[in-house]
């Protein structure tokens, strides 16, 4: 169960994150700023936000508001259906596609860095291919859970006359796959092992290089590599220690589960607060490495007060006629 003063607080940080998030995707592939987000490094990033914000509303509906009593009126009513299935699937595949796209931004910050001549040119033609096949991945790893039936569970209170929802999965076979949950278990963490793997591999070789073109500009008359691209690199190499932060944080939780242990409590009150800062985190991150991207956001507001101040002066025209 989540007391309705913990989920208050969820809310204060997830709905205007995701407001804000709204807008920078808006600013990122808006084609009046092509100019300053032309490179596919952004476009690749507005992908990732994408996932993001359809996996936090996900998550947020399937497996947290269920579980405050206050909020159960919602799920009374909800049978196990194609919708319910609809919510698990898409919770899965929404996360691969997080994963697989943070390994996409990995790779791209790694070739801008070893082979700079040839990155703008190979990325500006392949980015939407890369996308897809980001996508690709996600459902590859997903489908499964298509066949999977999912149900919200009644749990009462004791001694009271509330009662809450937890979104649970029957334990049904599934050719070649087996049991979902002991599948889905195996298979998330395999997923995240690999992908951290790689993208620590790429992360520390990418440094190793950087230090060493340093080196070699100190020594040589070559200019400085431009500041964007290594703005960008400190962004992904912040999304990725984030995203592992809270992966080892989970690690925890798992750990002091099956332990049994009384110091899992504190750990379990912020376990969706850790999920949600991972999540929400990438547009912030962007405004910190970014002039650009602050001074653009910072228009995209302006530009929408003014066009409500408009439409509020129009409307209070039209009445006063």
């Amino acid at each position: 169960m989540i007391p309705l003063h913990l989920e208050i607080v969820y809310m204060l940080i997830g709905i205007p994150s995701l407001i804000f998030y709204t807008i920078v995707i808006a600013s990122l592939l808006k084609k009046s700023n092509k100019e300053h987000f032309g490179l596919a490094f952004y476009r690749i990033f507005a992908a990732i936000c994408v996932f993001d914000c359809l996996r936090y509303i996900v998550d947020t509906v399937t497996y947290r508001l269920c579980m405050c009593p206050e909020f159960r009126f919602i799920y009374e009513k909800i049978q196990p259906s194609a919708f319910t299935t609809s919510l698990y699937f898409t919770s899965y595949f929404f996360g691969f596609c997080q994963i697989f796209g943070q390994t996409l931004i990995t790779v791209n910050r790694f070739s801008a860095v070893v082979f700079p001549l040839k990155h703008r040119k190979f990325w500006s033609k392949y980015y939407r291919h890369s996308i897809f096949l980001t996508v690709l991945l996600g459902f590859a790893f997903s489908w499964h859970i298509l066949f999977s039936n999912g149900r919200f569970n009644r749990h009462d209170i004791e001694g009271t006359d509330q009662f809450f929802f937890t979104f649970m999965f029957d334990e049904m076979n599934i050719w070649i796959i087996g049991k979902p949950m002991e599948f889905n278990s195996i298979l998330s963490a395999l997923v995240n092992l690999s992908n951290s793997s790689i993208q620590f591999s790429l992360h520390t070789a990418t440094i190793i290089i950087l230090i060493r073109q340093r080196k070699g500009i100190q020594d040589t008359s070559a200019g400085p590599r431009p500041k964007v691209e290594l703005n960008l690199f400190v962004l992904s190499l912040a999304m990725f220690v984030i995203g592992l932060s809270n992966g080892l944080y989970q690690v925890v939780v798992t750990v002091l589960l099956y332990m049994d242990s009384p110091f899992i409590v504190p750990f379990l009150d912020y376990y969706f607060l850790a999920a949600d800062l991972t999540s929400l985190s990438p547009p912030y991150l962007l405004m910190l490495v970014s002039s650009v991207a602050r001074s653009t956001f910072i228009e995209t507001v302006r530009c929408c007060r003014k066009k409500n101040e408009v439409l509020l002066f129009m409307s209070s025209n039209s009445h006063s006629s």
